[in-house]
């Protein structure tokens, strides 16, 4: 199927991020996604019909990145420049699908690309402005690490078993690895045939 969110006229619409729910069921995105009041959105199709079924609106600005929690209960939204990070509770049964807002932390400078669930329920969150901070399934913050800002951080994933989080960059070749506890550095892998100076995708 080709989903189709509201598009303008120029960037009006673009999207740059999409998430599917654990279920399947349901499928987020995000972008640059403004409604008539120039509130921006995250759109909510139904995977098997493709339509739109449900947006969070009110958004102050571009979403960057989207992220199911693994029971599917909770979505995290990283929003561009100095938006910061929104939790919201998700709940869906048929047609009728339910968003609040649980949860922000606007303490971030600029674009957040990262972002991950373990099985516990722990959020982690990178942004370009060289913070990566991990939340407790309350969602109170646990630890954060500031790097160098102009590596520019890029993707966070934690490993399977949930007990570490890898990291890549936008302008270093290289990839670091933190404990999922506390975020102290475990290991930065080797990478002697990368190309060029970025690294941003891990899983």
């Amino acid at each position: 199927k080709i989903l189709r969110p509201p598009i303008g006229q120029g960037a009006e619409g673009i999207i740059h991020t999409v998430a599917i729910s654990p279920d399947g069921n349901t499928i987020a995105c995000g972008g640059n996604s403004r409604s008539a009041d120039k509130s921006y959105n995250i759109y909510f199709f139904d995977r098997e019909s493709g339509q739109l079924i449900k947006r969070i609106s009110g958004l102050p600005i571009t979403v960057m990145s989207l992220r199911f929690s693994k029971d599917g209960r909770r979505l995290a939204a990283g929003l561009w420049g100095t938006g910061g990070l929104r939790v919201y509770s998700f709940d869906r049964k048929d047609s009728t699908l339910r968003c609040s807002l649980i949860r922000e932390d606007r303490g971030y400078q600029l674009n957040i690309m990262g972002l991950d669930f373990n099985a516990r329920g722990w959020l982690v969150a990178s942004s370009l402005d060289g913070s990566l901070k991990l939340y407790n399934e309350h969602f109170g913050l646990v630890a954060e690490q500031h790097l160098p800002p102009e590596d520019r951080p890029a993707f966070a994933r934690f490993s399977p078993d949930g007990s570490r989080i890898a990291l890549g960059y936008n302008d270093a070749a290289r990839i670091e690895m933190f404990s999922a506890t506390d975020l102290s550095r475990l290991v930065s892998p080797d990478v002697p045939k990368a190309r060029g100076n970025k690294m941003p995708a891990v899983s």
